[in-house]
């Protein structure tokens, strides 16, 4: 699938879908390992519902992909709850593990974020007070899974076996590990974010993009390319390392200030969100069936962590 893909608009697409990637990931949390990022995914940031109904994004745009992830509060909540489920059966075995941090939000990049937030959207930079200020930096650093505890664990190599045992233990406990329930839904969001920049109109409007940006001195095929071409606009800015960098060069500030001018006078956002949503359509009428039933084995995860952490 997307994952065969290879260039730098998927890697981009790949880093933003944090809040979608498998939980199994944050089994390093319990042994004080950094977490990986895979966009745009997306079960994004924005204002969202609670509990374990659909993201609904906050901001101008929308997809129709969108309604088959949890919202973030109901993906926070999942997650905390199933490291309690962990610790305890930690602690069982007298392991003291720290407090867990009750303000844990996991990182949630993707649709959830509108154009014009300073977030690397799918759709690359829309802002352009951001450009005038921070070129292609990301504003935000994605936290590592070790902020699910209030201080970093600190165990030794058998003490993570238990750990990394009581954590798959609770995943089975629940019957659903997590980001799997909706990994459908995030694997046709890969593929239909690619072909979306295969389409005809997309490919015409990229070319607009270009030629406008070739006639202020810039050449570039699209924006992506533009984005990835600086350290700040590049994925691995997206995973914290951004903060070892020095200040935007100004020749970064000069052409991200005329990416977004040019995006604007073509309508590149537009057009190419226009394509995305009528390609993101046809998939879940395709498939319906099983986007619904991963929601519904979220759903059915989450209401028996709480009847677990309930019964103690």
């Amino acid at each position: 699938m997307a994952m065969r893909r290879s260039g730098g608009a998927l890697m981009l697409m790949m880093v933003r879908a944090g809040a979608v990637v498998a939980a199994a990931g944050l089994v390093a949390g319990c042994s004080g390992g950094t977490g990986g990022q895979g966009g745009s995914g997306v079960a994004g940031g924005g204002t969202r519902r609670t509990g374990e109904g659909p993201a609904r994004p906050g901001g101008g745009l929308t997809f129709p992909l969108d309604a088959y992830f949890p919202a973030q509060q109901g993906i926070d909540q999942y997650m905390l709850g199933l490291y309690e489920l962990a610790d305890r059966c930690i602690a069982a075995q007298g392991i003291q593990m720290p407090p867990l941090n009750r303000s844990f939000q996991y990182p949630a990049y993707g649709n959830g974020q509108p154009p014009g937030s300073g977030e690397g959207y799918d759709f690359g930079l829309t802002s352009m007070a951001v450009a005038r200020r921070q070129g292609y930096y990301w504003p935000t650093v994605h936290p590592s899974p070790s902020r699910m505890y209030v201080t970093k664990p600190r165990l030794s190599g058998a003490e993570k076996v238990v750990a990394e045992d009581c954590l798959s233990k609770a995943y089975r406990e629940l019957g659903v590990s997590g980001g799997g329930s909706w990994y459908h839904a995030q694997m046709l969001q890969f593929d239909d974010y690619g072909a979306s920049t295969a389409a005809p109109e997309v490919r015409a409007v990229f070319a607009r993009w270009s030629a406008c940006m070739a006639a202020d001195g810039y050449h570039y095929q699209t924006p992506i390319r533009a984005q990835l071409g600086f350290p700040g606009g590049s994925p691995e800015s997206g995973l914290g390392q951004w903060q070892k960098l020095e200040r935007p060069s100004q020749a970064e500030i000069q052409t991200a200030v005329a990416d977004v001018r040019c995006k604007a006078r073509t309508r590149l956002v537009a057009v190419w969100s226009s394509v995305l949503r009528q390609i993101q359509a046809a998939s879940v009428r395709k498939y319906l069936v099983s986007l619904r039933a991963g929601m519904a084995a979220f759903g059915r995860a989450l209401r028996r962590e709480v009847a677990l952490l309930a019964a103690g």
